[in-house]
């Protein structure tokens, strides 16, 4: 008989990074072997996207507790062997109600006595705590107890590590060190061959992580580098629904919309494209695995920490994006040693080369993974 596996996570948004993530999960488990149940905020769109068994969350207010679905799930989750929270930044503290959710989520798990993982999850600490300090303190206290019962931990990146360890109180054995599972993802039928790409660039922005203002500069650079080689410019909606990303085509002219329908035809449009601009961490993901020339731009550290050591060229802090002379040379400077193949020294610059190791590095440390029992 298969073992009966139920994923958590932000699922069914639909939010195409986290629909990478478990994707990413997916094609690594075995269904000959486990029977998958997922946990999702919208049940019918992600049985329809994945063909598995699916479920709404367990009930987190008045509302969900009165359409009593939640029913279903505390049954699927009484039945299943093992429980996976999977990837993303699920334990973030900001907003702080994050952490109540993901720990409510938890608490029902552990309440069944179930083993638990916690598979390619990122986590992080507030850095401005001088404001409802106490309340913060009483969450972290609490969320400490929840977190030291999973069995095993797989992070995306050291300062994860860190954070469960010092924060959390996390022992050492149980947490390994991985990448994000969307690298798991190996698109078929693309186009590597950047000669054979079509001369569209692809945008996609979260809602908020930069000023209307940066955003001009941004595009404008773009437009600079591209336009004048007849590309077209169109924009990858990642997620609509609480985030309405989709308001930057309203703000700028010239973009059409791309929403996709599921990862195969996000990753097919990805690697179609000559080049893709992004805040979006897993655009930027999708774009390396596709082989797409991308320009990541960085709002928080995660992009910084995943890209840094062996794509530095092809990231830019949001930061260093002002409406002065020097930043918009900067910039310009920035797409032009991406594009035209020079570094600033004038010597060759190699997207596909540099790609081609960075990508090596994370299917290495995808070894982590996984548990053992899930292997």
């Amino acid at each position: 008989m298969r073992k009966k596996i139920v994923i958590f996570g932000h699922y069914g948004v639909p939010n195409w990074g986290d629909e990478a993530i478990l994707s990413g999960i997916l094609s690594q488990i075995n269904i000959s072997h486990f029977s998958i149940t997922i946990i999702s905020h919208n049940p019918e769109f992600t049985k329809k996207l994945y063909n598995l068994h699916s479920v709404p969350p367990p009930p987190f207010g008045i509302r969900s507790f009165f359409n009593f679905q939640w029913i279903q799930t505390l049954t699927v989750i009484k039945e299943a062997d093992y429980i996976i929270f999977g990837g993303g930044g699920l334990w973030q503290p900001k907003p702080l109600k994050a952490l109540n959710i993901w720990n409510f989520y938890l608490r029902v798990c552990l309440f069944f006595e179930k083993k638990i993982f916690s598979l390619g999850t990122s986590f992080s600490v507030r850095s401005d705590t001088s404001k409802n300090n106490k309340h913060y303190k009483k969450i972290i206290k609490n969320t400490t107890k929840l977190l030291q019962k999973i069995k095993f931990f797989s992070v995306r990146d050291k300062k994860s590590k860190t954070v469960l360890m010092d924060t959390y109180n996390i022992h050492e054995a149980k947490i390994s060190i991985t990448s994000d599972a969307a690298f798991f993802l190996e698109p078929e039928n693309i186009t590597r061959d950047n000669t054979k790409k079509k001369k569209l660039i692809l945008l996609s922005m979260r809602e908020g992580d930069l000023s209307i203002e940066q955003e001009k500069i941004i595009f404008s650079a773009l437009q600079k580098e591209f336009s004048r080689k007849s590309h077209t410019f169109e924009f990858i909606v990642m997620q609509s629904y609480q985030s309405n990303d989709e308001n930057f085509t309203k703000r700028h002219k010239n973009i059409s919309l791309f929403y996709p329908k599921n990862t195969t035809e996000l990753l097919e449009k990805i690697s179609s494209a000559h080049f893709i601009c992004s805040s979006r961490l897993h655009a930027n993901i999708l774009a390396s695995a596709c082989n797409t020339n991308f320009l990541a731009i960085s709002c928080r550290d995660k992009v910084k920490n995943l890209f840094s050591e062996y794509l530095p060229e092809n990231i830019i802090e949001a930061s260093h994006i002002k409406n002065t002379k020097n930043s918009i040379v900067f910039l310009n400077k920035k797409l032009r040693i991406i594009h035209s193949k020079k570094n600033s020294d004038n010597n060759s610059y190699s997207f596909t080369d540099n790609n081609r190791i960075f990508l090596d590095a994370q299917k290495k440390k995808l070894q982590n993974f996984f548990p053992d029992i899930l292997q």
